[in-house]
């Protein structure tokens, strides 16, 4: 993986990232780039993934993409969130380092700052429950396209055994196949996401590319938010309502956050 550079994104860089990006558009302070996520309406595409892009009048338009697609890994990163109810969420933008002094947000409001362990120690109860989640934000190249899927709950204990398994540097090559089978808790019935290798990618010089388009993207999104003040994310899935999406208590999170291999 690329890493940053330590010097802050100047007009030059910015100019260079626009004309690369291609796959990327800038909207206000926003990256608008697609995302993937398990249907649950109660329609043909139940129980599989679909992909959605905003439109010009901000309404999310879905395409399916099946039981199943491979893609490529490019960039993984962090977001703690809770849901609080079916029109709010509370969120922080993404990070990578657990020591980067992230704001919480509800409704565009910023509510707390802190590390994440901070954030986190604010939203555990006297039981030790933590309704603050860790998810992961992967970014993916799919069919020469950069897509964003959150992964949570049970999904991400099962990327965390498929992480286990993979064998650096000679895997890291590989396109990851993601799957779906049903789960049940209770009375709620839901998917999780499975991760296995797949076929073998051809342009590693592609990848390295549109990872550096990445993290310019997200420096460059960052600086704004810190010295403008303004709330900055790349156009997500937390802008959304979650009434779709079943919410399952599983007792805080379901691995050691600190044992995470990205």
């Amino acid at each position: 993986m690329v890493k940053e550079s330590k010097e802050l994104v100047n007009s030059e860089q910015l100019e260079q990232y626009q004309a690369m990006s291609g796959e990327l558009s800038m909207t206000g302070t926003k990256l608008n780039l697609p995302i993937i996520k398990i249907d649950y309406e109660k329609g043909e595409n139940y129980g599989r993934f679909v992909k959605g892009i905003k439109d010009n009048e901000g309404q999310t338009q879905w395409t399916a993409l099946g039981e199943s697609f491979e893609a490529v890994r490019l960039v993984t990163r962090k977001t703690l969130r809770a849901y609080v109810d079916e029109e709010n969420t509370m969120y922080t933008p993404e990070y990578d380092n657990p020591n980067e002094i992230l704001q919480l947000f509800s409704r565009g409001n910023m509510l707390l700052q802190g590390t994440a362990k901070d954030l986190r120690k604010n939203y555990t109860d006297s039981n030790g429950k933590c309704s603050l989640k860790m998810n992961i934000v992967m970014y993916l190249l799919l069919d020469q396209e950069i897509v964003r899927m959150y992964i949570k709950g049970a999904s991400l204990a099962s990327l965390f055994n498929f992480f286990q398994k993979i064998k650096f540097p000679k895997d890291a090559v590989y396109n990851t196949l993601f799957t779906l089978h049903p789960d049940k808790k209770g009375s709620i019935n839901y998917f999780v996401i499975d991760y296995a290798m797949g076929s073998q990618y051809k342009d590693i010089k592609k990848v390295l590319e549109v990872q550096k388009e990445l993290r310019l993207g997200f420096k460059f999104l960052k600086e704004m938010r810190e010295n403008k003040g303004v709330e900055y994310e790349v156009s997500s899935e937390h802008e959304t309502s979650h009434a779709d999406t079943p919410v399952i208590d599983q007792g805080g999170d379901e691995i050691d956050v600190s044992k995470i291999p990205f």
